[in-house]
């Protein structure tokens, strides 16, 4: 018996040498991180969130997965420095490797440059190379890129201005479950921006987009319930909207639940309630709010 225990003392560590050692992720396990990325990527602040959860743990290799020729991991690494996620922010960094995933065939990244290059970030501004790889990323068929070329063309930004176009690659990107295009969809049917105005539909974007969490579509399903546009008029249930939406920190929002409060619509007449509102509303900035308490605040 003591033999025998003396035997295994013996092989033990050569036993502990031969286990296998953790393999790094595998291009399977980064395909899979990514579209769980991507998916995120689709809702308001979802990409921020996905990096400060992963990112602390998964940068480095991420890292070592970019510089290997990964492109996915590219942009994952990008993004972090984009976003001063687990290293200081660096905008040059950040659009380095947006190039090279955008280089690489990556639509995501390609969004990413087109981006950098319109707001001139960690590049030389270039409006003409910034639609270039934007539309490269829209028909690569990325929603993001998709609903950011519908805004340029919205407003006019580096193309010609073209709501029709516009309202097209809003709902292009809606349907691929974008929540900004969604909302900005709602608001093209709502006040007829590029196609037939059609008030029904504009409260069912609303809606996915609102359940979803966009704050912005939970504003407009409020005012639509208070000014009884696609929906029947219901002054409680635009509050309960405006509610949702101020709780995510819309300003908007807030301002109009200090007029609902002061004017009694939906809620019973509150002046000191329109006050906490108002004040809100213009600690973030809200002009309307900051002119409201100057008529109701009395120095």
């Amino acid at each position: 018996m003591m033999i025998r225990c003396l035997a295994f003392t013996l092989l033990l560590p050569s036993l502990l040498l031969a286990q296998p050692k953790k393999e790094p992720a595998t291009a399977s396990e980064l395909a899979a991180e990514y579209r769980a990325y991507e998916e995120s990527s689709l809702l308001t602040g979802g990409a921020t969130k996905w990096l400060g959860k992963n990112a602390p743990r998964r940068l480095p290799e991420w890292q070592k997965l970019a510089e290997a020729g990964q492109a996915m991991a590219m942009v994952l690494t990008g993004d972090c420095f984009a976003e001063g996620a687990e290293v200081s922010r660096d905008a040059k960094a950040a659009a380095g490797w947006f190039r090279k995933g955008a280089e690489s065939g990556n639509p995501m990244a390609m969004a990413r440059l087109g981006n950098c290059l319109q707001a001139g970030l960690g590049v030389e501004k270039d409006e003409k190379r910034a639609v270039a790889w934007m539309r490269k990323g829209a028909e690569a068929g990325h929603a993001d890129a998709i609903n950011t070329l519908g805004y340029w063309h919205h407003i006019g930004l580096g193309v010609e201005k073209d709501i029709e176009q516009a309202a097209r690659l809003y709902r292009k990107a809606a349907m691929l479950g974008h929540d900004t295009a969604m909302c900005s969809l709602g608001l093209c049917c709502l006040r007829g921006i590029g196609m037939p105005k059609d008030e029904k539909s504009a409260v069912e974007w609303f809606g996915k987009s609102a359940a979803l969490g966009n704050d912005t579509s939970m504003r407009f399903l409020g005012n639509c319930h208070l000014d009884g546009a696609g929906v029947p008029r219901d002054e409680k249930k635009a509050v309960e909207w405006f509610r949702q939406s101020a709780a995510l920190g819309n300003k908007y929002a807030m301002f109009t639940l200090g007029d609902c409060h002061e004017r009694g619509l939906g809620v019973e007449r509150d002046g000191a309630k329109a006050i906490e509102w108002y004040r809100q509303a213009a600690k973030l900035g809200d002009k309307d709010a900051r002119e409201a308490l100057k008529r109701l605040v009395k120095e």
